[in-house]
């Protein structure tokens, strides 16, 4: 199956996240995209969702951004202990990655990914050069999803910020209280 990554980067943000056991192929069946189909948004953000499965859905939400991405975000986000999915496009297609910590030195801002097709690595973050290498093809950052509105880890309820910040407390939301 050549083209889970986009679906193993998912369920990795899930398992790490709910100590769930998914697996690329389990968040493909749900999201019934083929396991050689790439995945597009549209299915990134179902699978995003089933990864972070919880009892109430209502209030769930996956957001992501196009583009130019702002550092502080991702740091935010990283800090707050929240992975980052990330999309790439290229020549040979799509590909997924988690984008789970970062650094800075010198001048340069880097991120460090989970590549499902390899290993653990470190790219320098580029704008929208940002690269990453997959099977000898270069892809380019084209997106990051992340989770926002409200979530529920074991009992304790988050409302997550897109900008990666949170808030943990009691929150009114559609007339029930978290």
């Amino acid at each position: 199956y050549s083209r889970l990554g986009w679906a193993a980067s998912i369920a990795c943000i899930g398992n790490y996240r709910l100590g769930q056991n998914k697996t690329a192929k389990n968040i493909a069946d749900i999201t019934q995209t083929g396991y050689n189909d790439i995945a597009q948004p549209p299915g990134i953000q179902i699978g995003f969702r089933v990864s972070y499965k919880y009892n109430d859905t209502s209030a769930f939400n996956v957001s992501y951004t196009n583009g130019v991405f702002n550092p502080n975000m991702i740091m935010n986000h990283i800090n707050n202990s929240q992975p980052i999915y990330a999309y790439f496009e290229g020549s040979a297609g799509t590909h997924g990655a988690v984008i789970y910590g970062y650094f800075s030195h010198g001048n340069n801002f880097y991120l460090r990914v989970m590549n499902p097709t390899s290993t653990w690595e470190t790219i320098l973050y580029n704008g929208s050069s940002t690269a990453i290498t997959s099977s000898g093809n270069i892809f380019y950052l084209k997106s990051l999803f992340v989770a926002t509105g409200l979530h529920r880890f074991g009992s304790d309820w988050w409302y997550m910020n897109e900008d990666g910040s949170y808030k943990t407390g009691w929150f009114l939301s559609n007339g029930s209280w978290y």
